[in-house]
C-alpha cells in the first residue's frame, strides 16, 4: 500500500468538508455495512477500502484518490487478472451503492447523529499511457431538514425502534428488468399487472370448475375422484402462491416478498410495498418496490428484521431481533418508520 503515500490528498467534497466532517461520514458508512451485513464481493471489497481509508484519516491524513491496484491491495486478493479487469464487476455494483442504499444510509445517518456520510465514487480516467481511474469516498452533509427530523423521530424509551429502509432488494433475473428500479402502475405496465393477475385467476377458476363438473356430471372410480381433488387443491395452491402477494400488497400497503421475485442472495426478510408517489414526472400515483426494513434493537443492539405476523397478527408485519426474536419483538408503521415493543 506505499503506492497510496504517493497520490495526491484529494477534498472530501467541494472544499467544504472539514477532517473531522469528513471521517465522520466514514464512520457512518462503517457503521451502516456492518447494520446491513452482505458479504458479497463488491461490499467485502467497500469494507476493506472504508477500513483502510479510516485507519489512514485517523492518523492524521487526508482523503486519498485510490487506483484499482490499490482497492485490490486493500483486500489483499491475488488474481491473474489485471488490476482494472478484476475491479470491473465489483464496480458495476458500488456505483449503484447510493441507488439501492441512498435512503437507509441518509435515515441512519440522521438517527445516529452523524454530520453527513459517504459514498463510493470515481473519477474517470482521462485515457493515455498512464492514466487510470480513481476512486475515492464523496463526503455529503446531512440536511438541517433531515437531523430535525431525526431528533423529532428518535424514540424516547427503550421499548421503541425506528426503522430504516436499508436497502433496495435486488430482484431474481426474470422480474429484474420490472422491479430493479420500482415498477410505476402507469400505462403499458398498469395492463401487464393487470393481465397477468387476470390470466392467473381465470385459469385456476376453469380448471376447478371443469373439475367440478366433471365430477358431477361424470361417474368416476374413487382413485379418479382422489385425482380430480387433488387438482383442485393443486390448482388453488398455484392460484393463491402467484396471486395472494398482489392482493394483500393492495389491502395493506406492504408484505413480504416472494422468495422467487429475489436473488438467491437477498432472500432474506424482503418485503414487497406499494408506495403512493407525490409527484412523477410518468404521471404515476403508484409504485412497487422490492425493499427491506431493519431497526437495531434498543434492548441487546441486535439488528431488528421483519417478518410476517402469523396467526397472532394477521395481515402485520412484526420486527424481530436477530438475538431474541421471541422476547424482542416490535410493531411496525411504514409511514412512520416507528415501532413500539410488543409483550407476548
Amino acid at each position: 500500500m506505499e503506492k497510496i503515500e504517493e497520490q495526491e490528498e484529494m477534498a472530501a467534497d467541494d472544499g467544504l468538508a472539514g477532517p473531522q466532517d469528513y471521517l465522520s461520514g466514514l464512520l457512518c458508512l462503517q457503521g451502516f455495512l456492518r447494520h446491513v451485513r452482505k458479504t458479497t464481493k463488491p461490499y467485502r471489497v467497500l469494507q476493506a477500502w472504508l477500513d483502510y481509508e479510516i485507519q489512514r484519516v485517523g492518523e492524521g491524513h487526508g482523503s486519498t484518490a485510490y487506483d484499482a491496484e490499490n482497492l485490490r491491495a486493500c483486500l489483499d486478493e491475488i488474481s491473474d487478472k489485471s488490476a482494472s479487469g478484476w475491479l470491473a464487476p465489483t464496480w458495476k455494483v458500488l456505483q449503484d451503492f447510493d441507488e439501492i442504499h441512498g435512503d437507509g444510509l441518509r435515515s441512519w445517518a440522521a438517527q445516529h447523529g452523524y454530520s453527513g456520510f459517504c459514498l463510493p465514487a470515481k473519477q474517470a480516467s482521462q485515457g493515455g499511457s498512464g492514466n487510470t481511474s480513481k476512486y475515492f469516498f464523496l463526503y455529503i452533509a446531512v440536511t438541517q431538514k433531515q437531523t430535525a427530523f431525526s431528533q423529532s423521530a428518535t424514540p424516547s424509551t427503550d421499548t421503541s425502534v425506528q426503522y430504516i429502509m436499508d436497502t433496495q432488494i435486488q430482484p431474481a433475473w426474470w422480474v429484474g428488468w420490472l422491479l430493479k428500479s420500482g415498477f410505476k402502475l402507469y400505462g403499458w405496465r398498469k395492463w401487464l399487472l393487470f393481465g397477468y393477475c387476470l390470466i392467473i385467476f381465470a385459469s385456476v377458476t376453469s380448471l376447478i370448475f371443469l373439475s367440478f363438473l366433471s365430477i358431477a356430471l361424470d361417474q368416476h372410480s374413487f382413485s379418479d375422484f382422489i385425482k380430480l381433488v387433488a387438482s383442485c387443491f393443486g390448482a388453488g395452491l398455484i392460484g393463491y402462491f402467484c396471486l395472494g402477494s398482489f392482493f394483500r400488497l393492495v389491502n395493506w400497503r406492504i408484505v413480504m416478498a416472494p422468495m422467487f421475485f429475489t436473488r438467491f442472495n437477498e432472500v432474506e426478510n424482503a418485503q414487497l410495498e406499494l408506495v403512493t408517489l407525490a409527484e412523477d414526472s410518468t404521471g404515476a400515483t403508484k409504485e412497487i418496490r422490492l425493499v427491506r426494513y431493519s431497526a437495531q434493537c434498543p434492548i441487546c443492539s441486535a439488528r431488528v428484521l421483519l417478518r410476517g405476523g402469523g396467526y397472532q397478527y394477521p395481515g402485520r408485519l412484526i420486527g424481530r431481533c436477530e438475538e431474541s426474536p421471541a422476547e424482542h419483538a416490535f410493531s411496525f408503521d411504514r409511514v412512520a418508520s416507528r415501532g413500539q415493543i410488543i409483550y407476548l
